[in-house]
């Protein structure tokens, strides 16, 4: 358990037995016995051995924890003194007001065997004292197991994401076959290949990613790739698109986040106008400290009476694109900037993204 888990237990350990203790100076004994039985059924849920006393009251704590650790149990040692094996909780609390960082101490079972335990204190003065104990031995074996068990389930993890994007670009090759010998499905293979190939990047990056992040520049790049191929259509990254590294991916927004950008760019290349040198489809992109735009840009012009927020004179991809947009935490514009159309993507966190520690403070 880590310290921050122990200090909230005994945050929660204080509070009864503070109350017991001023119940128990004003004779209220019967009550002061019920909180102490709701302290003890709570702290048997935890590994962590509790024990508490008293000055003059003795042991008035001895959690099912504390029995397993000292092999004692709660009914020989409740209104004794400490036992001589665990003097030196005695001797570590001695002045103590309030809270105590974790120290480590040796203790000693009935038995005589030695416990190396890592111990924090609460309380003191003239009330209760509180001890919360770990075999310090136990801890470092079940921290090693519990992150032994987290590597497997991460490559479990990994190795299902990397299956899924093999099986989908399976299919999306399937779908390809078929693109020259059906011309007039062509538009809709191309269209179902498109939307195959963004959800296998998005298992393909789950499958690499150890920490299970989404890196967003991966993801459009990716996307971007997968598009280009199947329209055979010349798209170019700008290097401001560099700046997108930071941000990754909500896993619950990462499979709507891959299909609206593949359908922004499938949209621009499609209605791209072909004409000159600069008939091609670019991506730029912006960074700030909590959004990030990406700009995805073709030659040519928007329908009459256009407006997506409205619905209105919208092809088949750009109403997909409206339908799957994350509700919070992305939104769409559209416009014309000279000769070219021009869609931005905004997304924002933490509802869409998260962004790395070490880019907030140096943005900070």
């Amino acid at each position: 358990m880590n310290s921050l888990a122990l200090l909230l237990i005994l945050a929660c350990a204080l509070l009864p037995l503070a109350t017991w203790h001023a119940a128990r100076r004003h004779g209220r004994r019967e009550e002061s016995r019920r909180l102490i039985a709701v302290l003890d059924a709570l702290s048997s849920h935890t590994p962590v051995a509790f024990v508490a006393w008293e000055p003059r009251a003795g042991i008035v704590l001895w959690s099912a924890g504390a029995q397993r650790l000292f092999e004692v149990d709660a009914t020989r040692m409740l209104g004794q003194p400490l036992p001589a094996g665990l003097d030196a909780l005695h001797q570590a609390a001695a002045g103590l007001e309030g809270a105590r960082p974790a120290t480590r101490l040796e203790l000693r079972r009935a038995n005589g065997a030695t416990v190396d335990a890592i111990v924090s204190f609460a309380g003191g003065g003239d009330g209760v004292i509180v001890a919360a104990i770990e075999d310090a031995v136990s801890s470092a074996a079940n921290a090693h197991s519990a992150e032994v068990a987290r590597a497997q389930r991460d490559a479990l993890v990994r190795e299902v994401h990397h299956r899924i994007k093999n099986s989908l670009q399976g299919v999306t090759g399937l779908l390809r076959q078929h693109l020259s010998d059906k011309p007039l499905l062509k538009p809709l293979l191309e269209a179902a290949s498109a939307q195959v190939s963004a959800i296998a990047a998005v298992h393909g990056l789950h499958g690499e990613a150890k920490d299970g992040q989404i890196n967003l520049r991966m993801l459009m790049v990716r996307v971007a790739a997968s598009v280009s191929g199947i329209m055979h259509a010349p798209i170019t990254v700008s290097d401001r698109c560099a700046a997108l590294e930071r941000f990754s991916v909500n896993e619950e927004e990462s499979v709507p986040v891959a299909m609206v950008l593949n359908e922004l760019i499938m949209n621009a290349a499609k209605h791209r106008s072909r004409s000159g040198v600069n008939g091609i489809v670019a991506i730029d992109a912006i960074a700030h400290a909590q959004r990030a735009e990406i700009l995805v840009s073709n030659p040519g012009f928007l329908p009459a009476n256009f407006d997506f927020s409205a619905g209105v004179s919208l092809g088949n991809g750009l109403g997909l694109i409206r339908s799957l947009l994350p509700r919070r935490g992305a939104s769409i514009g559209l416009a014309e900037e000279g000769r070219r159309v021009v869609a931005t993507l905004a997304l924002h966190a933490p509802d869409v993204l998260s962004e790395s520690t070490k880019d907030q403070e140096a943005i900070a």
